[in-house]
């Protein structure tokens, strides 16, 4: 590890102007947190730090075949969810880093009704299934492994929730976005994203993932409030379309240009 970390240091600390002008290379990172974290950890790299989030590509309503996609109710009948439930959506194949015990604990605060539909791997399913029946949630939580088409749940869900304790972007809640749904989620100290969101305006922003009494009250909030959950809704939607991958695409051609320049 400390030789791991003697090569970091090396590699990132090292001088970046060329005769005090201009950049030798750049450094690209996932999001304004990594970047403030990258220049504490390695103050010589300033110069040469760049932020380039990730990219998404919008829906569409056909898949590759020209036949049209799952309807919201074919959706949710293909994963066994209940057709009139309010349906929260949680996505990572690493259960507990990305949240779902204090998940779980805020989903016995909700309205009986409300399922939850959890994605990613089969390898956790057993132990987080003992975890819901021993919470008395039973069949209102929905655990599924990793699938080939993830949009089809995208399509089941009133809302994502992503109380992550770790992640310097999160696509899932930019994918989630360009879906339509609103988001719940960790603030920037966890995850990379939300600092690019507005709490409230289209997103919920959690201080603390791991109070599942806060996650509770914002899911309530946005599960029992028709037209606060529509807002979220269309500003979500309008956030991602600001950062699809070909917007993306021009910003790293620009960042070739600078080296170029150089």
């Amino acid at each position: 590890m400390w030789t791991y970390l003697g090569l970091e240091s090396s590699r990132f600390s090292v001088p970046t102007t060329r005769g005090g002008s201009g950049v030798r290379r750049l450094i690209v990172v996932t999001s304004e947190p990594v970047r403030k974290v990258m220049l504490k950890t390695f103050p010589k790299s300033a110069l040469a730090l760049r932020v380039l989030t990730p990219g998404v590509e919008l829906p569409s309503d056909s898949v590759p075949n020209g036949q049209l996609s799952l309807t919201r109710e074919q959706a949710r009948r293909q994963l066994g969810v209940p057709a009139d439930s309010p349906c929260v959506l949680f996505i990572g194949n690493d259960f507990g880093k990305k949240g779902l015990p204090s998940l779980l604990k805020a989903l016995a605060k909700l309205p009986a009704d409300a399922v939850l539909l959890a994605i990613g791997s089969a390898q956790r399913i057993p132990a987080f299934r003992t975890m819901a029946d021993d919470l008395g949630l039973g069949n209102r939580v929905i655990l599924q492994g990793a699938l080939k088409d993830i949009s089809i749940a995208y399509r089941c869900a009133d809302v994502l929730a992503h109380p992550t304790l770790e992640d310097t972007f999160a696509m899932v809640v930019l994918e989630a976005m360009a879906h339509g749904l609103p988001v719940v989620v960790s603030d920037e100290s966890y995850c990379g994203i939300a600092s690019m969101l507005t709490d409230g305006v289209d997103a919920v922003i959690l201080p603390y993932p791991k109070d599942h009494g806060a996650i509770a009250n914002a899911l309530n909030a946005v599960l029992g409030k028709a037209l606060y959950r529509k807002a979220l809704s269309e500003k979500a939607f309008e956030f991602a379309s600001h950062h699809t991958w070909a917007a993306k695409t021009k910003v790293q051609e620009a960042m070739y240009f600078e080296l170029l320049d150089d």
